[in-house]
């Protein structure tokens, strides 16, 4: 019983790190685009 609650705990650790990952790429990718939009303005503006 306990194994199998510690197994489960864990299972939700790793979840939790997969989703916490996710969302920092997803971050850094909707700062990719900015960056993007940043330089096509300042290269349109040129």
């Amino acid at each position: 019983m306990t194994l199998h609650r510690r197994s489960n705990v864990v299972v939700l650790n790793d979840f939790f790190k997969v989703i916490i990952d996710i969302s920092h790429s997803f971050r850094y990718i909707t700062l990719d685009i900015d960056s993007v939009k940043e330089t096509k303005r300042d290269f349109l503006r040129s």
